[in-house]
């Protein structure tokens, strides 16, 4: 029997080949050699910039260039499972933040990774591709902050207008299909779900059919963005669509270096961008430019082009163009991950490495078979820990299985926890010795909701120099006291039946900074955060969207940069507030309502109504 380490490098290096012949032309090597202009250009194509340019170029008298600094997603990136192989790779960005005086110990460098997907489809091409759109409330307080028309009745048909709903949610009211995006659910041969399932109904949680439904407390199966089995990416979803338009250009590995201004220096006129050549050029734009780079990306690029704090941008020596809080307003879901469970008690080790070996060829037989599967990670919980009459979820709780020996099976031979969360060596060895016992099962502790929020400037003035990131978790007190609570949940959740029976034991960690300190004591846990606590790769905020008057926001509820003509952004930076969940649907949603709000501005429906009334007219005479 071949290893349970070879298997797993085997099944990683077997995924399918891609064929990217059906995807538009890369432009890139023309990029700086025509004096053409486009009426749109789209910097960045991830979750955002995919959608948005491929819903732009369906306007046929529209032109539009669409700009991505990495490339086509490898083969790799097919295979949802296999996602975290894609961290600290090459299609990575591998952010990382600013150390923290009192966060961070048990991670390398003393700082949390932030990982971004470099290459087309963006984050959407590297993530575990599941498919949550959020609480009416997260909408509902956007509006609240000044948002007017983002909230949750006012923005639900964007959801449903990607969807190609592929599930098996009986409230299908809730969703669509003949979407570009297709969503499909999770499945998973993993018996620890069922037994963890029964676990969280003892807790007194109801199990919810549709994460994406009314219901938001309880336990229940992830959607996916899936199409047979495969990763449906923005890029597979929106991208692949737009090879016939010959008003579309795509161009790779293309870095955006600024944004150019007419003389007034209140009107985007285009970008100056680097071309994989070596040289640099600038790209008109007659009607606007659009920021899709991401939470870090899109608030860096305005800042090198003189929008930011003023202060800041005198420290970098950059021209101001106009003062706003770019960069402030850093929101990401703080996470733990040294919650795990093993079943290693009472067996043999030669009965836990058949039992995990069957249950990995299980588990990519599925794939095999065009069903999608991320294993045990189709599971989560969402809690309410504060008893404060509501039913809106302060803790999500996401489940991960890491197979028996396998935390070093890694294409970059590190720790996958490394690779994950960036754990220093020294504090993943506690995982591995684990790991060397049987399986490990994880329950990843996410804080829905802080109250804390960082910043993020830049480093210096050179665009292709990574920007200094300072997120602040836990500066709240209530953060931290939500994510004990949610420590709590589990240690009782340990203790019902259905764990007992099945023999899952959880595993305190002996940190070697918290052994001062009663093993399961407030003061052990937090210590045990200061160690493992980081961000749960979900950025955003950084360019606040909302009212006009709003001095703490950066774009106004159209997405339109203040005081700036021609210039929005859309992407995660333009959350008024992070949602309480995984964010890529969200972000896709935004682009959608984006891709209106500029039709309507540029009076796309009225010409077209002129078009076609003209168009009967003549007929009918």
């Amino acid at each position: 029997m071949l290893p349970l380490t070879i298997l797993w490098l085997w099944l990683v290096k077997s995924s399918i080949c891609l064929d990217y012949s059906d995807y538009p032309a890369d432009y890139s090597p023309d990029i700086c050699e025509n004096s053409n202009a486009y009426d749109f250009i789209v910097a960045g194509a991830g979750s955002g910039g995919s959608t948005l340019a491929s819903r732009l170029s369906e306007e046929a008298s529209w032109t539009v260039l669409l700009l991505e600094k990495g490339q086509d997603p490898p083969p790799l990136s097919e295979t949802p499972i296999l996602w975290a192989s894609l961290l600290k790779s090459d299609v990575d960005y591998k952010y990382v933040s600013q150390p923290d005086e009192f966060l961070f110990k048990g991670l390398e460098g003393n700082v949390s990774s932030i990982p971004r997907g470099k290459l087309s489809g963006g984050c959407s091409s590297v993530n575990v591709a599941v498919y949550l759109r959020g609480h009416r409330k997260d909408y509902d307080t956007w509006e609240k902050l000044g948002c007017d028309g983002w909230n949750y009745d006012s923005i639900k048909k964007y959801f449903l207008k990607s969807e190609d709903y592929r599930g098996y949610s009986p409230e299908i009211y809730e969703h669509h299909k003949g979407g570009p995006l297709t969503v499909s659910a999770y499945e998973s041969p993993d018996p620890a779900v069922e037994v963890f399932s029964e676990g969280f109904a003892e807790m007194g949680l109801p199990r919810v059919t549709d994460l994406n439904g009314p219901v938001s407390v309880g336990y229940g199966s992830a959607d996916s963005t899936t199409r047979d089995g495969k990763r449906c990416s923005t890029y597979k979803a929106f991208i692949s669509i737009t090879k016939p338009r010959k008003n579309f250009h795509f161009a790779r590995g293309v870095t955006v270096l600024r944004v150019v201004f007419d003389e007034t220096l209140k009107r985007a006129i285009g970008v100056e961008v680097l071309a994989p050549s070596g040289k640099k050029c600038v790209i008109r734009a007659t009607k606007e430019v659009i920021l899709s780079l991401g939470a870090i990306g899109s608030p860096q690029i305005l800042m090198l082009s003189g929008i930011g704090p003023k202060k800041h941008l005198k420290k970098m020596k950059i021209p101001l163009v106009a003062n706003l809080p770019v960069g402030r307003n850093w929101q990401d879901h703080p996470c733990y991950v040294g919650l795990v469970f093993t079943d290693r008690k009472n067996r043999l080790p030669d009965q836990i490495k058949a039992e995990s070996l069957q249950l990995i060829k299980d588990t990519y037989a599925l794939y095999q078979n065009g069903i999608a599967t991320m294993g045990m990670t189709k599971l989560m919980a969402f809690i309410n820990t504060k008893n404060d009459g509501t039913s809106y979820p302060d803790i999500q709780l996401m489940t991960m299985r890491i197979s028996y020996q396998t935390m070093w099976s890694t294409v970059n031979k590190r720790h996958k926890l490394y690779n994950m969360f960036g754990l220093s060596e020294e504090t993943a060895s506690f995982f591995t010795d684990l790991n060397n016992q049987s399986d490990s099962i994880f329950i990843i502790l996410i804080l829905s909701e802080s109250k804390s929020t960082g910043y993020m400037e830049l480093n210096s003035a050179d665009p292709l120099d990574y920007p200094k990131i300072y997120p602040n978790f836990l500066r709240h007190e209530d953060d931290f006291q939500s994510l004990l609570n949610g420590v709590r949940f589990v240690e009782k959740f340990a203790q019902t039946e259905a764990l007992k029976k099945y023999g899952f034991e959880f595993e305190f960690i002996d940190y070697q900074a918290c052994r001062k300190f009663e093993k399961g004591s407030d003061e052990y846990w937090r210590c045990a955060f200061e160690q493992l606590l980081s961000g749960f790769y979900h950025p955003g905020g950084t360019n606040k969207m909302g009212a006009e008057s709003d001095p703490t926001t950066v774009l106004n509820p159209r997405m339109k940069v203040k005081n700036i003509e021609n210039l929005r952004v859309v992407d995660a930076s333009a959350m008024a507030k992070l949602v309480s969940v995984n964010p890529n649907a969200a972000v896709i949603m935004m682009a959608e309502k984006a891709a209106d709000m500029i039709k309507e501005d540029h009076c796309v429906v009225c010409i077209n109504f002129i078009r076609r009334t003209l168009r009967r007219f003549f007929i009918g005479f």
